[in-house]
């Protein structure tokens, strides 16, 4: 939903003249049952990666890196990880 409100502006946008490339921030969110699955940026190309939390409490975040640089966020139960990352990919 969020994808299609964010493509509509940049539509609007070039309609108007204005035109501005997408570049918005993969994430995705889903419930699997009792477990909040979310994931923001595209882990492909990391070189490590880290997990916060804990497999047996079914809370906890995987986080990609590139060169030192988190480049993505695959979070179980860990809404507050998913959001301290929506947050730091927010364009200035």
């Amino acid at each position: 939903m969020q994808n299609a409100a964010d493509q509509a502006v940049i539509a609007a946008k070039c309609i108007a003249g204005n035109p501005v490339p997408y570049d918005s921030i993969y994430w995705f969110w889903s419930n699997q049952y009792d477990l909040p699955l979310q994931t923001i940026g595209l882990s492909t190309g990391h070189d490590a990666l880290a997990v916060r939390g804990d497999f047996e409490t079914s809370s906890f975040s995987v986080v990609y890196l590139r060169e030192g640089r988190v480049i993505a966020l695959d979070c179980v139960n860990a809404v507050r990880d998913y959001v301290a990352g929506k947050l730091k990919s927010a364009p200035c």
